[in-house]
């Protein structure tokens, strides 16, 4: 029993240190550090992207074998926002969509590579403005055929949802502020108490 769980604790940490290595070889293809990494499944295929915040990606295939699915080397693929010199902030990727800061959504093709499509602006379908200093820091999507929701939240706590069959954006909560922590060392804390 022991030996199967040495077994089972190496395959963990050798996939694990694979993934690191897979995603800071595209980091370091980059110009800049990656802010998030998307997939799409279809059929036999995984197609993986990592995005940096100007919106340049680096892309990723993986097709079924018999030992999973093996990823290929990452490769440069096009800008989110047509060139890194738009102004334009990624805001947050999540399966096969990315939300720009601004709001804009971004539907990934399935090819490597391929023409990523600006659909629509979450602020500008839900009919509400955008309030000051307000960006897009997070995105979920739920439901693996088609997705079923997508939800997307501001800095400023504003939560959108949307039934990607049957309806467009609406804000659904808020949940104020995010505010920032500050985090110091251990060591820091300790010595401030210490005397």
């Amino acid at each position: 029993m022991a030996k199967r769980f040495v077994y089972f604790s190496a395959g963990i940490l050798s996939i694990a240190l694979f993934g690191h290595f897979m995603t800071r070889d595209a980091s370091a293809q980059m110009n800049q550090p990656i802010v998030g990494v998307g997939a799409i499944s279809e059929g036999d295929r995984v197609t993986s992207i990592a995005v940096s915040e100007s919106g340049e990606t680096m892309w990723s295939l993986s097709l079924a074998s018999p030992d999973g699915y093996p990823p290929s080397p990452w490769a440069p693929g096009t800008n989110v926002f047509g060139n890194a010199g738009s102004g334009r902030k990624v805001g947050a990727i999540s399966q096969g969509f990315i939300v720009a800061e601004d709001g804009g959504v971004f539907q990934l093709t399935e090819s490597a590579g391929g023409p990523i499509l600006e659909i629509e602006n979450v602020f500008d379908v839900a009919g509400k403005p955008r309030q000051a200093g307000e960006v897009f820091i997070g995105l979920d999507v739920r439901g693996t055929f088609s997705p079923s929701w997508i939800f997307a939240v501001t800095n400023q706590g504003r939560v959108f949802r949307r039934n990607w069959v049957s309806s467009q954006w609406q804000i659904v909560g808020e949940l104020g502020p995010v505010t920032a922590v500050a985090h110091g060392s251990w060591g820091a804390v300790k010595s401030r108490y210490h005397n």
